[in-house]
This record gives structure tokens, C-alpha cells and sequence, in this order.
């Protein structure tokens, strides 16, 4: 038996821009701990992943030659952590050893050679103790009869977009295209919800002020049902701004000031360590599945900023990632009851960066621990030089191909990981140096992207919901 922990990269990336409304970095101080409601008491292991003659790739990219010299043709390309499975070796004239091997990729056998020094006879080699902490076991995850998943594709819609007066003309306009999916914010991130809810009524009576639908929500959600559309509710979790200012106990604090944190938007936090904010938020997503929400997808989900002053009111000496993983579990295990899948927001570098982004997003431990992750893989919002591509918003295909491609790397380190099912762009990012404008070839490059990564679903994210580019 092994203890996984995990991947380590040959290269970081820093990021330029702003998330669908989300945004940022990390690194981290880990420490084990052990009294909370949902944390395992017990060793997370797996079962042993070394059989050989098994060898794994311990490049971002391995060639995988017809003969044993760099000069040889190139069968095929195989990546960070792909399994190989060893056939023999030799040294060529200078001494350097090279394996015969085979890899299966599309249902094709691939055999050639490759450098020995790029391979490692175990997946623990790759791992990165840092987060040796989290939970890599193998999850309990089902899909329900009364709900069956389907492949998501789908549009982002506000709380006013899904109003009464304004859904009809999303439902008009997603009909004969390939959409099937509409993503509806619940709660947004000034805390102002959709609906009326009785778990606000108890833990953040202000948050139901201005609900868009103050009595029934039934007439959207028997529309969607006769439309074919799956529906998932949108939640932003951490940036509450009321529940913050109402609760000044639970709000992340900044030491410099004495005050409450505001960020760059000048909204409020709470800490992602307060185990009563953690009561509401699944206590709402029930809601949601009782009235028809197909699934719960969580958004800002991680720490507000790398500042050094901020005060989270860690008293259990968590890590960052180590805390949004038992978040998840937590509201895993709580809505398992409803019968609702659960989806978790990343930042698009997530799957090329090594660490967390100094915000709790560890590939790993968030995709082991959900249905889904959705990765905001926005080409504008990758920095120039991103993957050596000289303007990442002007190459969307090799933009979104490279991190989907680093996602789905990431997911074999697991046993039960998440379906990758990606926001992309559908807006023209104007302040970007260098920008193109974003329509029908672009979408569809993207979309390209993810099925050449072996990814068949997406969301569009568009903030001001105006989709003209379906098809």
C-alpha cells in the first residue's frame, strides 16, 4: 500500500486576468489535524498502483520513438504520469539507457522506445508531499436513477436572466442547438439568492431581501423539464458579502486595518474555516434539489487572497486545500440524500500548477472529492507566454487544448476523479493586448480542444448571458 500525495510539474504558470467572477495563487503549511465533523479518522490509502513491468512518464511531454536514438521517428506522444508498459531496454552507443514500450491511447496499441531517465518505476515519485494530508481514497460516488447525468452543454444565466420575464427567450434560443444544460445562479457573490429560502430565513435573513422568485420557482423548473434542459445551481460560496457583514465572527478580517476584509470588488469574505457558514450552504443546496436542481455547482470555492494580513480564523491549524476538501465532502455527503450531483469551479491554471494557487485549489483533492470540476479555462485569462503561446487569447484551440490536456493528466493520478466538464470563453476579451474577437470559430476551436483531450461537455460563460454564437 502507498500513501498517495502529489503531482509536481516541471513549470507554474501566473495568470493575468479575472475568472467567470472568480480569480488568483498558492502555497501552503500543512499540518495534520483530525477534530472535525467531516474529516476521516482513519489513514487514507489506496491500493498499491506500482505492477510492474510498468514504468510512468515523468516529463510534461515524452516522445515515443521508432527506434532507440533521438533521431528516430516519432510514434506518438504520451504524458506527465501516463502509464507504460515495459517490453525491454538497451543502451544506445553513448551510454544512454532507453525502454521498449507500449501504450495504449484511443484504443491503440503504441509500441517504440523512450529515455529511461524520463521515467519513474512508481506514480509515488510524482507525487508532492505538501498535501500528503488530503484524502485520495477511493470515493463513493453513484449515479441516481431518478437523475441520470447526462453530457453537459450549457449557458451561464444570472439570477434576472432566469426570471419570469426573461427565461422564455433562453429557452427560445437554446432550442435546436446542442445545448441541454443552463446554469442558474442560486447565490451570488453579494449573497442575494434566486429564491426564497428558509435556510436564509434561519442563518442570513438579509440574503432573502431581493430573491427574484419570492413565492413559487416551480413554472422555470417544470419549463426546464419539458424542455430537456438539466439544470444546475450555481453557488458562490466563499464571497458572501452580507452573510459577512451580519456575521462579523465568521468573516475573514484583514490585521492591517482591524476591519473586514474587502477585496478588489469591495465585497466581504467569510472564512472558509467556519463550520456554521458550512450548515447554511448545504442547507440551501437541499433546497435546491427539492425544488428540481439537477446539481450543485460550486464557485469560489477557496480563499479570498495571498495578502499576508488577512486573519481566516484557522483554529483548527488547517491547510487551504486540506479545508476546502472536507468542505466538499462535508456537502458531498449531505446532498448524497437528495440525490443531487456536485460540481466545484477552478481556476484554469489549476491544472498546470503544482500547488494551490495559495487558495486551497489542489487539482487532486478537489476532482477525488466531486462529480465534476469545471476548470474556467478562459484563453484570455492566461498570461502571455502561458504554454510558450505567445498571446493565449489569440490561439484558443492550443490555449484550452494544453490545460485540458494537464486536467485529464492530473485525473489519472486518482482512482475515482471528477468528470471534466470545462467553462470556456464566449466573450471578446477587449483588454487584452493582443486580443481577437471571439464568435462561432472560436467557441468551436475550443470545443475542438476538449474533445481532442478526450472532453465532451463545456459551459459557455458570457457575464452578460448574451450567447449569439450557438450552434
Amino acid at each position: 500500500m502507498i500513501r498517495v500525495v502529489f503531482l509536481v510539474l516541471f513549470f507554474t504558470f501566473t495568470i493575468s486576468g479575472l475568472e467567470p467572477d472568480d480569480h488568483e495563487k498558492e502555497k501552503k503549511n500543512v499540518k495534520s489535524l483530525s477534530d472535525d465533523p467531516g474529516a476521516d479518522e482513519t489513514e487514507e490509502t489506496v491500493p498499491d498502483i506500482d505492477e510492474k513491468p510498468v514504468v510512468f512518464v515523468n516529463a510534461n511531454i515524452l516522445k515515443i520513438r521508432s527506434k532507440p536514438t533521438t533521431k528516430s521517428k516519432i510514434r506518438t506522444l504520451v504524458y506527465k504520469s501516463d502509464a507504460l508498459t515495459v517490453l525491454g531496454g538497451q543502451m544506445d552507443s553513448k551510454g544512454q539507457q532507453w525502454l521498449n514500450v507500449s501504450s495504449l491511447k484511443d484504443g491503440k496499441d503504441y509500441t517504440g522506445w523512450v529515455m529511461k531517465e524520463f521515467t519513474v518505476e512508481s506514480r509515488a515519485i510524482l507525487m508532492n508531499p505538501i498535501y500528503k494530508d488530503l484524502d485520495y481514497s477511493a470515493q463513493n460516488k453513484t449515479e441516481y436513477k431518478s437523475n441520470p447525468k447526462v453530457k453537459a452543454k450549457g449557458i451561464y444565466l444570472t439570477r434576472y436572466s432566469a426570471s419570469k420575464g426573461r427565461i422564455n427567450k433562453y429557452f427560445k434560443q437554446v432550442k435546436g442547438t446542442e445545448i441541454n444544460t443552463f446554469v442558474i445562479d442560486i447565490k451570488n457573490i453579494r449573497g442575494n439568492l434566486l429564491f426564497n429560502s428558509e435556510a436564509a430565513a434561519k442563518h442570513s435573513p438579509a440574503s432573502n431581501k431581493s430573491v427574484i422568485y419570492r413565492n413559487s420557482i416551480s413554472s422555470l423548473i417544470e419549463k426546464a423539464k419539458a424542455n430537456n434542459i438539466y439544470l444546475i445551481a450555481r453557488v458562490v460560496v466563499f464571497k458572501d458579502d452580507l452573510y459577512a457583514q451580519y456575521h462579523p465572527e465568521s468573516a475573514v478580517m484583514d490585521n492591517a486595518t482591524g476591519e473586514i476584509y474587502l477585496d478588489r470588488d469591495k465585497l466581504r469574505w467569510v472564512s472558509p474555516h467556519d463550520r456554521g457558514y458550512w450548515e447554511y450552504l448545504v442547507e440551501l443546496c437541499k433546497e435546491a434539489a427539492d425544488i428540481g436542481f439537477n446539481e450543485i455547482q460550486f464557485d469560489y470555492i477557496r480563499f479570498p487572497d495571498w495578502k499576508k494580513t488577512l486573519d481566516f480564523k484557522n483554529k483548527k491549524g488547517e491547510s487551504k486545500a486540506l479545508t476546502i476538501q472536507r468542505f466538499l465532502k462535508y456537502a458531498y455527503k449531505e446532498l448524497q440524500e437528495k440525490e443531487v450531483y456536485v460540481s466545484a469551479d477552478l481556476f484554469g491554471l489549476v491544472s498546470s500548477a503544482s500547488d494551490g494557487l495559495n487558495l486551497g485549489q489542489y487539482w487532486e483533492g478537489i476532482s477525488n472529492v466531486v462529480d465534476y470540476v469545471s476548470p474556467m479555462i478562459y484563453p484570455s485569462h492566461f498570461a502571455k507566454g502561458f504554454a510558450t503561446i505567445p498571446v493565449p487569447d489569440a490561439d484558443p484551440y492550443t490555449t484550452v487544448f494544453v490545460s485540458a490536456r494537464d486536467g485529464v493528466a492530473r485525473n489519472r493520478n486518482l482512482l475515482t476523479p471528477a468528470i471534466i466538464r470545462p467553462w470556456i470563453q464566449d466573450f471578446t476579451a477587449f483588454w487584452v493586448k493582443g486580443h481577437i474577437d471571439y464568435g462561432k470559430k472560436q467557441i468551436e476551436e475550443q470545443i475542438k480542444a476538449l474533445k481532442d483531450n478526450g472532453i465532451d461537455e463545456y459551459l459557455l460563460w458570457n457575464p452578460k448571458n448574451q450567447y449569439k454564437n450557438l450552434k
